[in-house]
């Protein structure tokens, strides 16, 4: 075990790892040229081109192998150092404090030489974070110095806590329920953007599409003959269970082994099947609690969640949340987060009727093409379909309306929307970074209704259609405990 107290090199097995990881990057950005190397012409010009290839992956492993002998890592004075480079060197300094995950990656390749990718997320850009390859005990060795120097004076008795306060785990068929309780639909979004994706591989594309267009217009009337309403509607069903099957599979690959070890002051994310990812997020800087759940999921006592961090320079990332579907410990959750006493409620606002007409509006009116090539189609069959479509949006726009409200509480603020599926968004006062309020629209403008938004370190929050008088106070209020919070900080 490695003595992260003094400058140490990682494990000779992160050399490999490194390599390959080098030599893939290498290929993916070359791959057009290894092709045209292939399936080029002439003896002469393919040596001259392979010579230079094989050039090229040489001085990318001789980068991988300076990286390797000259990155060292060490913990001092409550600060993560990193010296790296040959001719330029670089010395990198991160305070702890301001270390928001430690964050570990084991696709296939870390996992055949034993090893873990440890991240360091802090909110700088994405370029600045640092990444350092150890092997499982020396991971578990700088994650208790880290802990150790941040909280600087451990008694004896909090030394040997080892142990967490409680554990989540999601089994298979768990993890099975959990995907089948969700949008469906989202298959055959995957299903899409892979046919998306085969479409670009295919050569000469367009004159594919011309050979389509020309059989299809040839030979319409036999299709139109041989295509029923009963085919069409099995096709559908078929296409709808294989995107249903992606769907399931896509789940336990990357939910596979899913536990959730919870701490006094951090937690410890694990899942996945072929990339595993290990996270331990400390609970200071969780930014938001965002859930969902939709009516089978409310039904089964289930609901689906996601823990924000800080967003850094480049946007957001989507490994700095921990997304979990159709899970049983929401409650447990905000309790660990928000504590266990019951919280006073202060105010509360409703949305207007604006936000019914703002949403009313703007999906109806995305749907008037459609609703045009309809009638177009069949008049008859057409109307009835735009008129059955046009009731589903009016519905779905009042129950947006039924449920938007903001709710200030003693510790958090609550953001409550959605339609069918309930959506809940909490945050601390002392997360908000600042506020903003405005007329959105002609309807918010006749009305004097604001949209409120609140913005973190992650990204910002919204409710929209609030009477003038109570978002003021709103606003008001969150501004004063935001700057109460920051001065006793």
């Amino acid at each position: 075990m490695r003595d992260f107290r003094e400058p140490t090199r990682m494990g000779w097995e992160a050399l490999l790892v490194l390599a390959v990881n080098g030599l893939w990057r290498y290929v993916k950005a070359m791959w057009a040229f290894f092709l045209l190397f292939f399936i080029g012409k002439g003896d002469k010009k393919k040596t001259i081109f392979g010579i230079m290839m094989v050039f090229l992956a040489l001085i990318v492993l001789w980068n991988v192998a300076v990286k390797y002998f000259t990155t060292k890592l060490w913990i001092r004075d409550g600060k993560l150092v990193c010296t790296s480079g040959l001719l330029s060197k670089k010395k990198e300094s991160f305070p702890l404090n301001r270390i928001h995950a430690l964050r570990t990656r084991r696709n296939p390749i870390y996992q055949l030489v034993d090893m873990v990718g440890v991240v360091f997320d802090t909110v700088a850009e994405k370029g600045n974070e640092l990444e350092f390859i150890l092997s499982e005990e020396d991971w578990t060795r700088l994650s208790q110095l880290v802990e150790e120097e941040e909280i600087q004076e451990i008694t004896e008795k909090s030394r040997e806590i080892d142990q967490p306060l409680w554990s989540y785990r999601m089994s298979p068929l768990e993890l099975l329920r959990a995907a089948l309780v969700q949008n469906h639909f989202k298959g055959m979004a995957l299903i899409g953007g892979a046919l998306a994706f085969l479409y670009g591989q295919i050569p000469n594309s367009e004159q594919f599409i011309d050979w389509a267009a020309k059989y299809l217009e040839e030979n319409y009337e036999s299709i139109a003959e041989g295509v029923s309403i009963i085919f069409a509607t099995m096709l559908f069903a078929v296409g709808y269970v294989m995107s249903l099957l992606i769907w399931c599979v896509f789940t336990l690959v990357k939910y596979w082994g899913l536990t959730l070890d919870f701490y006094p002051n951090y937690i410890i994310y694990k899942a996945g099947m072929l990339n595993k990812v290990t996270v331990k997020l400390y609970r200071d800087k969780v930014i938001a609690l965002s859930t969902k759940s939709n009516p089978l999921e409310k039904r089964l006592g289930l609901a689906s969640f996601r823990l924000e961090q800080a967003t850094n320079v480049e946007g957001t990332k989507g490994e700095n949340i921990i997304s979990i579907l159709g899970a049983a410990c929401l409650p447990k959750l905000k309790e660990w987060l928000y504590g266990d006493k019951e919280k006073e409620l202060l105010l509360r606002a409703h949305a207007q009727k604006p936000l019914f007409w703002y949403s009313f509006t703007s999906t109806w009116l995305l749907f008037v093409p459609i609703f045009g090539a309809i009638v177009y189609w069949g008049e008859t069959i057409g109307i009835l379909l735009s008129i059955a479509t046009t009731i589903i949006i009016l519905l779905i726009s009042r129950l947006k309306l039924k449920k938007s409200n903001i709710q200030l509480l003693e510790d958090y603020i609550e953001l409550n929307s959605g339609s069918i599926a309930d959506r809940k968004v909490y945050i601390r006062y002392r997360d908000i970074e600042h506020t903003e309020t405005r007329q959105m629209s002609l309807f918010g403008y006749l009305s004097k209704n604001r949209h409120i938004r609140l913005f973190t370190k992650g990204n910002p929050k919204s409710i929209r259609s609030i009477v003038a008088s109570s978002s003021s106070k709103i606003i008001d209020y969150i501004q004063f405990r935001s700057d109460e919070t920051a001065a006793i900080n």
